[in-house]
């Protein structure tokens, strides 16, 4: 991913590993696009961000889903999705992998040989 001149739309933007995603995106002059649940977050992140806008989105929300458009984000080209729920959960399952096959080889080097 090229990682300036983008727009950058990142779920859970509003606080946390999300926030600083989207503000070190925004600061290297990418348009971001911040989509959460929480509007007040939103709003405190994009009035300490200028130029950063965001959208209401809650992901268990059916309805919040379907009704949920970013024609500005849409038209861009070179337009990048930042879903960091999907993000963190592919990493766990590496982490998880990873935790999984040492812990097969740890068992197999405590088993004597013959």
């Amino acid at each position: 991913m090229k990682t300036t001149d983008n727009t950058i739309l990142i779920t859970g933007g509003g606080s946390g590993i999300g926030r600083g995603l989207a503000e070190a995106f925004h600061r290297l002059g990418n348009q971001v696009i911040i989509a959460g649940r929480g509007q007040k977050a939103l709003d405190e992140t994009t009035t300490a961000n200028p130029g950063m806008k965001s959208l209401t989105l809650d992901l268990s929300d059916t309805k919040s889903i379907q009704s949920f458009a970013a024609p500005d984000f849409y038209a861009k080209p070179r337009a990048e999705i930042f879903d960091l729920e999907t993000q963190l959960k592919t990493a766990r399952d590496k982490v998880a992998h990873l935790y999984a096959r040492w812990h097969e080889l740890e068992l197999l080097q405590s088993v004597p040989s013959p």
